[in-house]
C-alpha cells in the first residue's frame, strides 16, 4: 500500500477532526438556540426540544438530550468543548465527560476536567473511560459511591425475542460478578476449543453460557478476578480507589467490601507509589513461570497494543525481542491480543523499547506498517496522585 496508504490514512484522520469541530459548532448553536428561545410564550424553555427535534427529523428524546449535552459542554466544561472544537476528541469523549462528572459540583468538574483533557486526545474512548473513574472516585468518593450502589440496586434479567428464532439475554449486575462469569465463560470455552471443537470461539462461548444457566456443570473451569487494593486504604488511613482487573477503578467502600468476603485471598502485590506500577508479586509457593505470568496480568491488565483493552488473561505473552534471542521475563514479555500479536509478528508493525525517564514514562512506541506511530504507557493501577500530594 505503501504511500498511498499512509496519504489515505492522514485524510482520514483530517476528516474526523472536522466532523469534530462540526460536533463543536452544532454544540454552540443548540446552546444559543435554547438561551435566545425563552420568551413570554416559553419562558421556561418547555417546548425548545420540540422544534429542535422538528428541525433536525429526529425523535424527542434525542433532541431533549442534545440540548442537555450542548448545555452541560458549554456551562460546565468548557475545556472540554474547546478540545471538541480544536478537532483533538470527538463527541463520544465529550459525552464522557459529560456523563461522569454529573455526579460532580461545578468545581470538582472543572478539576477532573483540567486533570484529563490535556491528554484525552491520545487515549481510546475506553482508556479515557478508565481514566474517569479513577479521577470521579478521587474528586467525590462519596458521590462516587452513591452511584455505584443505585447502579447495583438496578440490577436486572432482560430477555428479547429477535428474528428468524433468535434471542438475546441480558444480564445487569456486579461487575465483579458479571466479569468472574465471563471469565469462567471463556475458560470453558477454551478448554473446549483445545478438544477439536470445530465451532467458534464465540459460538462456543454462547453455548457455554446457556448450558451453565441450565445446569450443566463444567468441574474444569477455575477462574479468579483481581482486585488490587492499596494498603493505606485497607487499613482505614485514606480512601484511594480500589482497582478491578478487566474492569478499572472501584469506590473505596466497595473495594473493601469484596476484600471482606469470605472466598477472598489475599496476596502481597508490592506497587511504585510513585508511579503506582507493579514492582512485584507475592507468592506462598515460588514458582517462577505461574509469578512472572501474575505479575505480567497485574502491571498491563490489558493487551498493550494501540488503545487495545482486550483483558491480559485473554492475551498471548508476546516476546518484545523475538525468542530464543530475546528472555523470558518481565522485561522482554508484554500481554498482546491475537490480532496486535500477529501484526507485529507478521503485519509490518513494530514495538521499540523506550527509556522511563527519557520518555516521559512510556515504555514502548509502536510503529505500524504505514509509519504511524503510537506511544504506550501502563496505566497505574494505585493513585499515583496520592503519594505525589503526601511527598509534596
Amino acid at each position: 500500500m505503501g504511500e498511498r496508504g499512509r496519504e489515505l490514512l492522514e485524510r482520514l484522520d483530517t476528516l474526523q477532526r472536522v466532523a469534530n469541530t462540526v460536533a463543536a459548532m452544532q454544540v454552540r448553536v443548540l446552546a444559543e438556540f435554547a438561551a435566545v428561545d425563552r420568551d413570554e410564550l416559553d419562558p421556561a424553555g418547555e417546548f425548545t426540544h420540540l422544534e429542535v427535534a422538528a428541525v433536525l427529523r429526529s425523535s424527542q428524546p434525542y433532541a431533549r438530550a442534545r440540548l442537555e449535552f450542548a448545555q452541560a459542554l458549554t456551562t460546565r466544561l468548557p475545556a472540554t468543548l474547546q478540545a471538541l472544537q480544536e478537532g483533538k476528541i470527538d463527541e463520544y469523549k465529550a459525552r464522557r465527560m459529560v456523563d461522569a462528572t454529573e455526579i460532580l459540583t461545578d468545581d470538582q468538574a472543572t478539576q477532573v476536567e483540567n486533570q484529563l483533557i490535556p491528554h484525552a486526545e491520545d487515549w481510546t474512548p475506553q482508556q479515557l473511560n478508565s481514566r474517569l473513574r479513577r479521577a470521579v472516585i478521587r474528586a467525590d468518593p462519596d458521590a462516587a459511591a452513591k452511584r455505584a450502589e443505585a447502579k447495583r440496586a438496578a440490577r436486572h434479567l432482560r430477555h428479547d425475542v429477535l428474528d428468524d428464532g433468535a434471542g438475546l439475554l441480558q444480564i445487569h449486575g456486579d461487575v465483579e460478578r458479571t466479569s468472574l462469569a465471563y471469565q469462567r465463560i471463556h475458560t470453558i470455552a477454551r478448554h473446549l476449543k483445545t478438544t477439536g471443537d470445530d465451532r467458534t470461539m464465540d459460538q462456543i462461548a454462547a453455548d457455554v453460557a446457556l448450558d451453565l444457566m441450565a445446569g450443566k456443570n463444567f468441574q474444569h473451569a477455575k477462574v479468579h478476578v483481581w482486585l488490587t487494593l492499596p494498603a493505606t486504604t485497607a487499613l482505614g488511613v485514606d480512601e484511594q480507589p480500589g482497582h478491578l482487573a478487566g474492569y478499572g477503578y472501584l469506590p473505596a467502600q466497595r473495594a473493601l467490601e469484596l476484600a471482606a468476603q469470605e472466598d477472598t485471598t489475599w496476596q502481597r502485590v508490592l506497587t511504585d507509589p510513585a508511579t503506582g506500577h507493579v514492582l512485584d508479586v507475592g507468592r506462598h509457593k515460588y514458582r517462577p513461570p505461574a509469578a512472572l505470568r501474575d505479575h505480567l496480568r497485574l502491571r498491563y491488565p490489558t493487551c498493550t497494543g494501540p488503545g487495545c483493552r482486550q483483558p491480559a488473561h485473554r492475551c498471548d505473552q508476546d516476546h518484545l525481542v523475538p525468542f530464543p534471542t530475546g528472555p523470558t521475563n518481565q522485561d522482554n514479555l508484554r500481554p498482546l491480543c491475537r490480532p496486535h500479536h500477529r501484526a507485529k509478528t507478521h503485519g509490518g508493525w513494530r514495538a521499540v523499547t523506550t527509556n522511563h525517564q527519557e520518555a516521559d514514562k512510556i515504555e514502548l512506541v509502536w510503529i505500524t506498517k504505514n509509519g504511524f506511530r503510537f506511544p504506550y504507557e501502563p496505566e497505574p493501577i494505585t493513585d499515583p496522585g496520592e503519594y505525589s500530594r503526601r511527598a509534596g
